[in-house]
């Protein structure tokens, strides 16, 4: 399955209940992403230091965390076994908004 997939924000919406993933994070990148996922039909997704691959509708707390280089492999065995259980053959990775592509 073809995934879009783009990386979580510093700025996310404070508040303290459960917010799903695009609610939480404070990024015009993520919800232009997401839009045009959503527009092609193509699922979507956000990779979290601290939660791996988010759907981007998953409800998450609010947190801070910045991942550091010692966290890493840990993260990527996550990321790994989100990849199999959610069987996505081919992620597509944006590190900038989709708009003007």
């Amino acid at each position: 399955m073809q995934t879009f997939c783009t990386y979580c924000s510093r700025d996310k919406t404070t508040t303290a209940s459960l917010l799903p993933a695009w609610q939480r994070y404070q990024s015009s990148r993520i919800a232009d992403i997401q839009r045009q996922a959503e527009s092609m039909g193509i699922p979507f997704c956000i990779l979290s230091g601290e939660f791996g691959l988010l759907d981007w509708d998953q409800p998450i707390p609010w947190y801070d965390h910045l991942l550091v280089a010692d966290e890493v492999p840990q993260l990527a065995s996550l990321v790994a076994r989100q990849l199999s259980e959610k069987r996505i053959l081919q992620l597509d990775y944006f590190t900038q908004s989709t708009k003007g592509s």
